[in-house]
């Protein structure tokens, strides 16, 4: 990547997709396309579903919708260069820059909506002050102006730089890459240790966790709680573990150390980066019980009439331990 000082374009200015890219598009949408499926039948599942409700319904979609988002930029950007690039068909000069942009600065959203819900259940269960809708939804668009601000920076800005994708493309000053990759790991990091201090948190304190409404949480719901924060702190975790690589490899490239690199590492570092947008609605799946249920009814791997005797089981249980409660507690009165 290197600051191109005598270039002149106009809004009609065509640039060729450089040929040896060709290979990077066809595996970048191997890669990604289990993500961008998966994030999309996740959100189907949980708009569709009557379980998905309560509270934790719309920060968990908002970072499914993030992912999705990442996921589907980068499908789009490949999918555009590949069929520009076997057609032989030269690409608007913005468009491209767009596209290119685009798909680079999209990355971030999901770290930043891993931030917003660690934040979330940070005032749910240690402070026990849950926020409101509207604050959820505040943090979200806040999170997407975070993430537009170093796309517009880049667009607008004027600088050419030539790329190893589109040749001339627009980009920031000099450091708004830089800046962007820092974004990225002081968001992952930080989703990360404020996931794992309310683990801690529920661990040393579960006896003490209250809802909403004051009274204590039972054994079942911190279970569920400690299960849905696993799930959390796991999909914060693997971005981590992609970021490092991925950031120290980008940050030679950026900065003119990337000729060394080998092509092997690029594909290496893709599938890992891409890997986290299929892994994310996984966990969610898994850990989070009413997106469990959700899934197993919404694949048919199990009956609403499983699901309906299991909620009688479990209401019958509460009523006979509420008369056994009562029970012993006439009886300690009558002594």
């Amino acid at each position: 990547m290197s600051l191109v000082i005598n270039w002149t374009w106009t809004w009609s200015t065509t640039v060729t997709v450089e040929p040896s890219y060709r290979q990077s598009a066809i595996l970048n949408l191997c890669f990604v396309s289990p993500g961008l499926v998966a994030t999309f039948l996740m959100l189907l599942v949980s708009l569709s579903s009557s379980h998905v409700k309560g509270r934790n319904k719309y920060p968990v979609i908002g970072t499914t919708l993030c992912n999705f988002i990442a996921a589907a930029s980068t499908f789009l950007m490949s999918a555009v260069f590949l069929l520009c690039n076997d057609l032989k068909v030269e690409i608007n000069f913005v468009l491209c820059s767009v596209i290119r942009r685009l798909a680079q600065n999209s990355q971030s959203v999901p770290f930043l909506c891993y931030v917003v819900i660690a934040v979330d259940r940070l005032f749910v269960v240690c402070l026990n002050r849950p926020l409101a809708l509207r604050h959820v939804l505040l943090l979200y668009f806040t999170a997407l102006a975070i993430a537009a601000t170093p796309l517009c920076v880049q667009l607008f800005y004027g600088n050419i730089f030539y790329e190893d994708i589109c040749g001339y493309s627009l980009q920031g000053p000099r450091g708004t890459t830089n800046v962007l990759l820092s974004m990225w790991a002081a968001t992952a990091f930080t989703a990360l240790f404020i996931n794992i201090a309310i683990i801690l948190f529920i661990v040393i304190h579960k006896h003490k966790i209250k809802k909403a409404n004051g009274r204590e949480m039972t054994s079942s719901e911190v279970r569920n709680e400690r299960m849905m924060m696993y799930g959390f702190t796991l999909q914060s975790f693997f971005p981590v573990c992609s970021l490092v690589p991925n950031n120290t490899v980008y940050f030679l490239f950026v900065n003119g150390l990337g000729s060394a690199i080998p092509s092997w590492v690029w594909i290496a570092i893709n599938a890992l980066t891409y890997l986290n947008h299929f892994i994310n609605p996984i966990l969610t799946a898994i850990f989070i019980k009413q997106f469990r249920t959700a899934t197993l009814l919404f694949f048919r791997i199990r009956s609403p009439e499983f699901y309906q005797r299991t909620t009688n089981v479990t209401t019958l249980t509460a009523q006979r331990s509420s008369r056994s409660t009562g029970s012993r507690s006439v009886a300690w009165n009558k002594r």
